[in-house]
């Protein structure tokens, strides 16, 4: 679905439009159960994670993992990952894989952001970065994930939108 495959064919075939139109005509329960259960996840929360979190969870998370960074890592003693930071220039998402099974794996990219003194925020709506209704060529789930994001980026007023996936 990333339409790589569009700019190497000779015939210029849009594949990618191609496997959704099919996706779409096959019946619900014909589709891939870990991709449809994943959808359904994204669809429970406003977190919009594939795995389910809240943003009780997603909170927690976050600021327990930001807090070893600060007292365990020499010169990250002012880390921080912002949460609900109205006005910051990026809004970033994460892959909710992380929060959930590999929490250390968000650190390297806040470092990141921290040295160069980005301006920059999570929201506890709409963080998760996948969207895995696309891939089930559902697509009013797929926008309402989507317009679920969009607002969450809007209503905390940043400029840029930054998805990791």
């Amino acid at each position: 679905m990333c339409q790589r495959c569009i700019y190497v064919c000779p015939m210029k075939i849009d594949i990618p439009q191609l496997v959704f139109n099919t996706r779409a005509n096959w019946a619900r329960d014909k589709k891939p159960k870990g991709i449809m259960g994943s959808c359904d996840m994204a669809l429970k929360h406003d977190t919009c994670s594939a795995m389910g979190a809240s943003e009780e969870d997603w909170r927690f998370v976050v600021e327990d993992v930001a807090g070893e960074v600060r007292e365990n890592q020499a010169g990250f003693e002012n880390l921080e990952a912002p949460m609900d930071k109205e006005g910051a220039e990026f809004f970033l998402n994460q892959n909710s894989r992380e929060p959930v099974t590999e929490p250390d794996e968000m650190v390297p990219l806040w470092k990141i952001l921290h040295l160069v003194g980005a301006d920059w925020t999570y929201g506890s709506k709409g963080w998760a970065a996948e969207n895995y209704c696309m891939f089930m060529a559902e697509n009013h789930n797929w926008e309402h994930i989507v317009r679920v994001k969009a607002k969450a980026v809007d209503d905390l007023k940043c400029r840029v939108w930054l998805n990791t996936e």
